[in-house]
């Protein structure tokens, strides 16, 4: 695993990592697989592609890593792809929803994730036809990720005949937003969707407190940990709506959140965030996929049981085949009221997948 564990976006790799280890670890007290036991080998990027490479590079050549899992950030996991298709390693739940990693399908990339087309259609859904709003400007971070989900929320729009009425970029890992914000005031929009990391989002935030932006619906996807938007932006994030491609991890009505808390407790954090679960089903996955592989594991055969995968961890469902490795497809859209994450309705499936 290489992602950021310290730095802008540091508490994303420190959550998707304690998901897989919480799932990891039990699976080794249980006996492991075919009394093998699992090792987890993770290195910190700073949410720098060059980093990733770097680190990358170490995993597969010096580590001789079976498996790469918990990636963070379009341009990280973009950059890694080369490396990983020359060692022919398998790349599992990347933590991003980026076309490019699903279309065409990729034999060695097993995303986990709704696309982030599929968490701007469910977006862009509520706020034209749920909110009857027409004026929406775009705050996007200027790199891949940016590109990327401008591509989808583009289309999205002229699918409703409507376009952004204005498309604001910020330097990637940049924390001045001030020439965003003057942007979006001359333009005045009902809603802004804000495609970046946490601690852009919260200086915008910040700053449009003290502007006529009151009404203003901000919106963000699931790149971010909302209970640390919460925690860092506190009451200026109020009323804020964010998609995200897990169901709450405080249902317990769930049995897949139950085996998550409790399986989180006995790795001693009680972490219980949509990040963490996130890592939590890239691991069941990676481990059903070694699994059906059989005792006699070997690269190629883990490959093939991946590409033989569905598994129906309601609300969620993970279908892979060598046609489609996009991965589940339900998007859950929340708004943070009173300083808590609230769900604003039931998850919706923006494909006919299943």
């Amino acid at each position: 695993m290489v992602n950021a564990q310290t730095g802008i976006s540091n508490h994303i790799g420190l959550e998707i990592k304690e998901g897989y280890l919480a799932y990891f670890l039990r699976v080794n007290r249980e006996g492991g697989i075919f009394g093998r036991q699992i090792r987890s080998v993770d290195f910190d990027d700073h949410f720098e592609p060059l980093e990733t490479i770097f680190y990358t590079e170490r995993l597969i050549n010096t580590n001789r890593v079976f498996a790469l899992v918990g990636y963070v950030g379009t341009a990280n996991s973009i950059t890694a792809l080369s490396m990983i298709n020359e060692a022919r390693l398998i790349f599992l739940g990347p933590m991003t929803g980026a076309e490019s990693l699903r279309h065409p399908v990729l034999p060695l990339v097993f995303n986990v994730r709704a696309s982030y087309a599929e968490e701007i259609e469910s977006l862009l859904g509520y706020l034209v036809n749920d909110l009857g709003i027409k004026k929406i400007a775009v705050v996007r971070q200027n790199d891949s990720f940016g590109d990327d989900g401008f591509k989808s929320l583009t289309r999205s729009l002229q699918s409703r005949h409507l376009e952004p009425v204005t498309d604001c970029k910020f330097v990637r890992n940049s924390v001045d937003m001030q020439p965003a914000l003057d942007q979006i005031v001359s333009t005045r929009p009902d809603a802004v969707i804000i495609l970046g990391t946490l601690r852009p989002i919260v200086s915008l935030l910040e700053r449009a407190k003290s502007t006529d932006l009151r009404h203003t619906r901000f919106c963000t996807l699931s790149t971010i940990s909302a209970h640390m938007l919460i925690k860092a932006a506190g009451p200026t994030c109020e009323g804020m709506i964010l998609s995200q491609i897990v169901p709450s991890p405080e249902d317990t009505s769930i049995p897949l959140v139950r085996s998550f808390q409790a399986d989180m407790r006995a790795s001693g954090t009680n972490n219980f965030s949509r990040v963490s679960l996130e890592g939590y089903v890239g691991a069941v996955l990676l481990v059903d996929g070694i699994r059906r592989a059989g005792p006699d594991l070997t690269e190629q055969r883990c490959i093939d049981s991946l590409n033989h995968t569905d598994l129906d961890l309601q609300p969620l469902r993970i279908v892979w085949n060598n046609s489609d490795h996009s991965g589940d497809h339900a998007v859950f859209l929340t708004q943070i009221k009173n300083g808590k994450l609230e769900s604003l309705q039931s998850p919706r499936h923006t494909t006919d997948h299943y």
